[in-house]
């Protein structure tokens, strides 16, 4: 694990569990990632955080989104583990109070995150 930078989910996971915030840690993984590192990225399965951190059901979901939608951009089979019952919330996770506005994002939510219960923007994979 290089300083500040992950080089897999795994690693993303470790720093959330360690109080780094999920915008920085998940951000400075994609940024980073070499496309043809992906599937060892995402090969081994993140530790749980629903117990460990507030709101860890929701990045245990929001990671097996990102494995997911990785693997196919990379034309790559997703891992196992991101299709964990841990994986996916049971419910619709908003990301804010505004009505009109989370239900534009509900149309634009990338399948993968939809499917798990996270309400998203187009964009939730772009790095600026």
């Amino acid at each position: 694990m290089k300083a500040g930078i992950s080089e897999t989910l795994f690693e993303v996971a470790t720093r959330l569990a360690a109080g780094e915030n999920s915008s920085v840690a998940v951000g400075n993984f994609l940024a980073f990632l070499a496309p043809d590192h992906i599937a060892e990225a995402i090969a081994q399965e993140p530790e749980f955080l629903a117990q460990s951190i507030p709101s860890g059901d929701v990045m245990d979901a929001y990671l097996g989104a990102v494995a997911e939608t990785l693997a196919q951009r990379a034309g790559t089979p997703q891992p196992i583990w991101a299709e964990a019952p841990g994986r996916f919330l049971g419910r619709l996770h908003f990301p804010s109070k505004s009505r009109r506005l989370n239900d534009l994002l509900l149309t634009e939510t990338p399948e993968p995150f939809r499917r798990r219960g996270l309400v998203t923007s187009s964009n939730v994979m772009s790095v600026a």
